[in-house]
């Protein structure tokens, strides 16, 4: 009750504001995977190894964020990145910065048989 008392005028803040949430479920789930596959990356073969699985999690994880569906994104990077000449060829292949009408369509999974 103490501690509640002392932090009373932050708290109201929040109350007034509105905009934050009472709980970090969506800052926790978004480094979810990270925490997950924290052990895994520590046996990556090499340091640079370690580095690409850190540039290809970056590149996956900023393509959910910019809501663009990750295999497709891959593919569409993989495909046109060998023939990126310039920094601006590269850069427009970023998620932030790719025309998601160029991205390739998925077939949909097939559902699993139980």
């Amino acid at each position: 009750m103490t501690y509640a008392r002392n932090q009373w005028s932050r708290a109201v803040r929040y109350v007034d504001c509105g905009l934050p949430t009472p709980d970090n479920n969506a800052a926790e789930n978004a480094i979810r995977p990270v925490a997950l596959g924290r052990k895994n990356w520590l046996f990556t073969g090499a340091p640079k190894g370690a580095d690409a699985s850190a540039m290809l999690f970056s590149l996956v994880e900023t393509a959910k964020a910019n809501e663009i569906e990750p295999q497709a994104y891959l593919k569409f990077l993989f495909e046109r990145f060998p023939s990126a000449q310039t920094t601006e060829d590269m850069r427009a292949l970023m998620p932030q910065h790719v025309d998601k009408s160029l991205l390739p369509s998925l077939p949909k999974p097939k559902p699993r048989k139980k």
